[in-house]
């Protein structure tokens, strides 16, 4: 070996201190993920607890609608006899023959 060429032991604390290097990144790639994970968890969280208020107000809208239905056909039908009543009626006198 010559004095210009590194020893085995130099190459291995090098190659050594490269993959200390490369783990420590990785430490810190995964705290970031997990940082990242728990806040998507939390958006999930409140994405659901939203959603569920918004089928919640649907589903009392759905039956607002549904009452109101009712009572439209209710209303059509006693406007529709007292249309009949008035056409059945006989004039009072004011006009007509």
């Amino acid at each position: 070996m010559t004095q210009d060429q590194p020893s085995r032991l130099d190459r291995l604390e090098t190659l050594l201190a490269e993959v200390g290097d490369v783990v420590l990144q990785n430490v810190e790639v995964t705290a970031n993920h997990s940082a990242i994970l728990t806040q998507l968890e939390n958006s999930a969280s409140r994405h659901d607890e939203a959603l569920t208020r918004i089928e919640g107000a649907l589903e009392q809208l759905t039956n607002r609608v549904d009452t109101l239905a009712a009572v439209t056909a209710q209303n059509n039908d006693r406007i529709e006899q007292i249309l009949e009543y008035l056409f059945r009626e006989r004039p009072n006198g004011r006009g007509g023959n």
